[in-house]
């Protein structure tokens, strides 16, 4: 693994050094590729639609730099039927090319400024940049819509009339109907192998299953600087919530920028505010009452000082039982957002954990240019519950969630060895290991769940979120649901592996628009080394179970994680722990007795899976029983 972890960096390194920076802090109009004519327009809705009901969509227009005189005429939504519905404006469309020559000279000027290391230079171009967009941004005509699931657009067209001549500017609505993301269930087949390790297909003897449920915990609204400014963002959570349900989440939480400290110079609107924080939560708390629709609101926040220019990085506060009590503090100054020169983190992290919230670390390995720095793993901080092990708003897969996958393997090979079929606690920690999450960090409604976690539970309510995500029942995903089960115990539990027996279990569901459960290629990754992969088989259902071979499990082997791939969709699992004891052993406290008898009673019956099962046949019975009193 040390190998394959020293190639992805240097390849992430040769990435950053091809590009001079990770991100460009910038908004797409600002490239004259996404202009046309000098004239920006966008569309926002949904990727997808998993569920019926209603959905934000929106257009943007902005004469950024037109040479012509320009007028908007009218914006035409081409329903499903391909009638459309008008909109007049005839609204002239000023054009600001001096502004946005301002903004292209800034932009460079920061990067003069950033080799130099020239604080009064650079405080100046990121002033006159964030001035130049600003003002620009402010005159985009912006037109919102709540449209119905029942006809999704297929287009919008943008009336323009240029030095007296019309001209049509039209764009696709690429929102797409598909199926629901899979819950769980029971397996459609089963998969065994060989001994030459070659896949054998039976029907299922258990109808046994689980649930699993799927949310977003880290998207930004209206009330997030750099979502308005650079984004065009001007939907709040109520809006963002009927998207969110529209796509098929069961939950979402809201988690704007906190530390900003910003006055709109075109406007009269503050940035992060305590109104802005409780408009947010009221909306939260409206939508749940009209829809019962889990939606939440809190912040993300800035903690500890990094690099040249004092960045910080990232933390999402997540209430995963009850609300804020109010908006937490999170001072910040510097450069033009003033999200700068932030409080230690280990200040922050303990004011998350004083609030009856808790911290993830929001893309570790990831940073933006003068934004915000990946997260400083020499910090000495604790108190923190988890990590994003993948973060995408187009949904992807980083070099960058390569290194975080890796980092979070030797993080959890530090956790203590179970007892007792339990982890150790953690002193000062609030879980007993690093819980893995998946997050879109979207900025306009339609970036909301590219990727998200699944969550196990019997149903969405906030204690059953906060004891499960706590708990490690999460599959950070982009698509399948994939999840492992070692002797009975899922993803995040403790198994008991008596004299380093073990039967595994690896669950794949997908749908149809992911592709076939056997088309994915999945590995079995004991203590961050892959010990199985299950190749791609073809098998045409989408709700599959893979039964392992004999992993070879020793008493040095510490836990059990999973990634399951396919092209650019992947899912991953938290571990699953390993306590080594003998047989018959049931409960895990390291002797054959009563407790062990009590739970063969309690499992009788068909138990596949199941570490009752001691002749491994897929039923606990009396041969069972009898095996467990000689063990006596």
């Amino acid at each position: 693994m040390q190998n394959i972890r020293t190639i992805v960096l240097m390849l992430a390194c040769v990435m950053v050094a091809a590009s001079g920076f990770a991100h460009d802090l910038a908004p797409d109009w600002i490239k004259k590729e996404n202009l046309d004519n000098g004239v920006y327009v966008s569309v926002d809705s949904p990727w997808v639609i998993r569920k019926s009901g209603v959905f934000p969509l929106s257009v943007k227009v902005l004469n950024v730099c037109s040479k012509s005189e320009t007028i908007l005429r009218e914006i035409r939504v081409i329903g499903c039927d391909g009638k459309s519905s008008v909109y007049v404006y005839n609204k002239m469309l000023k054009s600001f090319t001096p502004k946005y020559e301002q903004a292209l000279d800034a932009k460079k000027a920061m990067i003069v400024a950033d080799k130099e290391r020239d604080r009064t230079r650079m405080q100046e171009a990121h002033d006159s940049f964030g001035e130049a967009i600003g003002v620009i941004r402010s005159q985009a005509v912006i037109a919102k819509w709540t449209m119905s699931t029942d006809c999704i657009p297929i287009a919008i067209e943008v009336v323009l009339v240029e030095d007296g001549v019309n001209k049509n500017i039209r764009k696709q609505v690429d929102t797409t109907r598909t199926s629901p993301l899979p819950r769980g269930g029971a397996p459609d087949m089963v998969i065994s192998f060989d001994e030459n390790c070659k896949p054998i297909v039976s029907e299922p003897r258990s109808l046994s299953t689980m649930w699993w449920f799927a949310g977003d915990q880290h998207i930004h609204t209206s009330f997030s600087v750099d979502a308005v400014i650079l984004d065009g963002t001007e939907e709040e959570p109520y809006e963002y919530s009927q998207g969110a349900e529209a796509i098929g989440l069961d939950w979402a939480i809201f988690t704007d920028h906190s530390n900003i400290t910003y006055s709109e110079v075109w406007g009269d609107r503050d940035w992060y505010v305590s109104s802005q924080f409780d408009w947010g939560q009221a909306e939260c708390q409206q939508y749940r009452n009209d829809h019962d629709w889990m939606s939440i609101y809190s912040q993300e926040m800035g903690l500890g000082e990094q690099g040249f220019w004092d960045l910080a990085s990232h933390m999402l506060c997540l209430p995963l039982e009850t609300d804020l009590a109010g908006m937490l503090s999170n001072p910040s100054e510097g450069l033009v957002y003033g999200h700068a020169e932030c409080e230690s983190e280990q200040i922050i992290i303990d004011r998350i954990n004083n609030a009856g919230a808790f911290g993830f670390i929001a893309h570790p390995y990831d940073w933006e240019y003068l934004a915000f720095y990946e997260w400083d793993w020499g910090n000495g901080t604790n108190g923190w519950a988890g990590m994003e092990l993948i973060c995408a708003s187009d949904g992807s897969y980083s070099s960058e969630d390569w290194s975080t996958w890796y980092k979070w393997h030797d993080l959890l090979g530090g956790i203590g060895s179970p007892t007792n079929g339990e982890l150790p606690n953690r002193s000062g920690w609030p879980n007993k290991f690093p819980v893995g999450i998946g997050n879109s960090d979207a900025h306009e409604p339609g970036r909301v769940g590219r990727c998200w976690t699944y969550v196990a539970m019997e149903k969405v309510t906030r204690p059953n979120l906060k004891e499960a995500m706590l708990g490690g029942r999460c599959i950070p995903s982009n698509g399948p649901l994939a999840w492992v089960n070692v002797n009975g115990a899922i993803t995040g539990s403790v198994a008991l592996i008596p004299e380093n027996w073990s039967q595994t279990v690896v669950s794949v569901r997908t749908n149809e628009s992911m592709g076939y459960a056997g088309d994915f290629r999945t590995h079995v990754i004991v203590d961050g080394e892959t010990r199985f992969t299950i190749e791609p088989s073809g098998v045409p259902y989408y709700s599959l179970d893979f039964n392992i071979p004999d992993l070879n499990l020793t008493e040095e082997d510490h836990f059990i994680t999973m990634r399951c791939e396919k092209g650019g969709l992947i899912a991953m699992a938290n571990p699953v722990w390993l306590q080594h004891t003998i047989v018959g052993d049931i409960d895990g406290d390291g002797v054959v007795g009563i407790t062990d008898l009590l739970t063969i009673i309690d499992h009788w019956g068909e138990c596949s899976n199941c570490i009752s099962d001691l002749d491994h046949d897929g039923e606990v019975g009396v041969n069972d029983l009898l095996q467990l009193i000689s063990l006596w």
